[in-house]
């Protein structure tokens, strides 16, 4: 039970922060004559600098998106990294790590 009540919790602050980002410059201009100076200018500047952030991974993610297009690797590999499994005394491959070599060699 509480383990749901964690995960709601979780989206309902992201939730909370994307209105406060989207309703924060609104309130910004209403509160401007009623707040010190230095309040006015961090409602007004906060909000832009977090866009100007989403905006600016958002064109990154776009970019490496369009570049991965161009990337075409090599299917016939000389060799293969398998990462979360072992070998068993330091020789013999694990049920698990097989199991990941086999589908990665399929």
């Amino acid at each position: 039970m509480w383990r749901h009540e964690s995960h709601t919790l979780a989206n309902m602050l992201a939730l909370y922060l994307g209105l406060a980002i989207l309703i924060l410059p609104f309130l910004g201009n209403l509160l401007s004559s009623h707040v010190p100076q230095p309040v006015s200018y961090f409602l007004t500047v906060f909000p832009n600098l977090v866009i100007f952030y989403l905006g600016f991974w958002f064109y990154n993610y776009l970019t490496m998106l369009t570049i991965y297009q161009f990337n075409w690797p090599r299917l016939r590999q000389d060799y293969i990294i398998v990462l979360g499994a072992g070998l068993l005394d330091g020789d013999r491959v694990s049920p698990l790590l097989g199991q990941r070599i086999w589908t990665n060699v399929k």
